[in-house]
């Protein structure tokens, strides 16, 4: 009777391989099997993730940022349909300046002052400026108040539109009837001037409400209500839904055959 691994004269059972050979064979075996099993666990929970974000309640969390709708004072400048030029603004609490797009300081035809240095944003990011305006602006609709900014002129839109989709199914009972800064708050539109802290505190004034959870937070301003903080919306999810079952599945089997082979090669050894 031979051994089936060595081929020498003992019984299988009584095999003992070298040590070399173990540390050689424990290599090549434990990596792949680690590897493979730690790409696919982590695939899985991204998936997980994507799913119960979109499912919870057939509802997605997502955020409201400020905005306000603004006009340039004290020149009455109209646009060549004769409309009265109306700005979005952002209203960002974490930004130390102030910053406009260059569509917008052309629109208005602003005059110029050389400033260079570099806006510093997300993850050490870089944005060059190297021109700055001064101008005064006021809110949408007849007041006595306004503001004097301080902007620098970025080449490149500002962000993105805002919101980046449609707000929906809006019920919210505690703005109803308030003078908001930006009536247009739930239709993606891009943003013409951001303002900075600074600017966010000459504009506050004494006055916040705050609704059920899932609903914004608004916040009485010389502008007219801002309206910021969490919301839910409605999200059709089921295509996510599917691609889960599906990552699932091969999740399952891959780790049905990694847990054969592990008791496959614990009986041979």
């Amino acid at each position: 009777m031979s051994c089936r691994i060595c081929h020498k004269r003992h019984h299988s059972l009584l095999h003992q391989p070298s040590k070399s050979n173990t540390l050689d064979q424990s290599e090549k075996q434990a990596q792949p099997t680690v590897s493979v099993y730690a790409n696919v666990e982590e695939s899985e929970r991204e998936e997980i993730n994507a799913m119960m974000t979109s499912h919870y309640n057939g509802r997605q969390s997502s955020a409201m940022l400020a905005t306000a709708e603004v006009v340039k004072c004290c020149e009455g400048l109209k646009s060549e349909e004769g409309n009265i030029i109306m700005l979005r603004a952002l209203i960002d609490q974490g930004s130390e300046a102030s910053f406009i797009s260059e569509k917008a300081a052309q629109l208005l035809k602003l005059s110029r002052q050389p400033a260079r240095g570099n806006v510093v944003g997300m993850g050490s990011t870089r944005t060059s400026v190297n021109q700055r305006v001064q101008l005064q602006v006021s809110p949408r609709w007849e007041s006595q108040f306004s503001i004097h900014i301080q902007a620098y002129v970025i080449s490149k839109q500002l962000t993105s539109k805002i919101p980046h989709t449609t707000v929906k199914g809006i019920n919210w009972q505690h703005i109803k009837g308030l003078n908001l800064a930006d009536p247009n708050y739930y239709k993606p539109s891009s943003i013409d001037l951001l303002l900075g802290v600074k600017e966010y505190s000459k504009i506050l004034n004494e006055g916040l409400i705050k609704g059920v959870p899932g609903t914004p937070c608004a916040q009485y301003t010389d502008l007219g209500w801002i309206l910021f903080g969490e919301i839910n919306t409605s999200q059709e999810s089921f295509l996510v839904m599917h691609n889960q079952i599906y990552v699932d599945e091969i999740y399952q089997t891959i780790k049905y055959f990694i847990n054969y082979a592990n008791v496959y090669a614990s009986t041979i050894l």
